[in-house]
């Protein structure tokens, strides 16, 4: 069963529609089921192996699809590119996500640059899925200090 995506505010007076934004619960519902995805991917080598950065964002889109109402969608044009995730409620995108191979710290700030020019004053709730090969993570985790 599809979790309802409940936006705020909420507002009784008629004819009057707030732009939508996910409660914090909502959104960390959307990150965890990123996060349980991940460790599959660990758990799991085959499953990443050889894939692009766009075949490993299909893997992401098939778990939120099916566990939110609305839709999710991958490569969907906003605001000044196209974005990799795009959870959209009633028409309104409610969350965008952005996949990438750790190359770098350059390259993450490069890509949280790239995620901030796709975002418009609406959207609230992002995210970088941040796809790293390397064997000693912890060396990943220094270098972002």
């Amino acid at each position: 069963m599809k979790k309802k995506i409940r936006t705020l505010p909420t507002v009784d007076e008629k004819g009057f529609q707030p732009e939508p934004t996910l409660p914090d619960s909502t959104y960390l519902d959307i990150l965890n089921i990123i996060h349980d995805m991940g460790k599959e991917f660990e758990r799991k080598p085959s499953v990443y192996t050889g894939k692009e950065e766009e075949h490993l964002r299909d893997h992401f889109l098939m778990m939120l699809e099916p566990n939110f109402e609305g839709s999710a969608t991958g490569e969907t044009f906003n605001k000044t590119g196209k974005t990799d995730i795009l959870l959209k409620h009633n028409s309104q995108n409610v969350f965008i996500g952005e996949c990438k191979f750790w190359r770098g710290k350059k390259s993450l700030h490069d890509t949280i640059s790239q995620l901030l020019s796709y975002l418009t004053w609406r959207d609230s709730k992002a995210a970088v899925i941040m796809f790293v090969k390397n064997k000693e993570f912890s060396t990943v985790l220094a270098t972002c200090d």
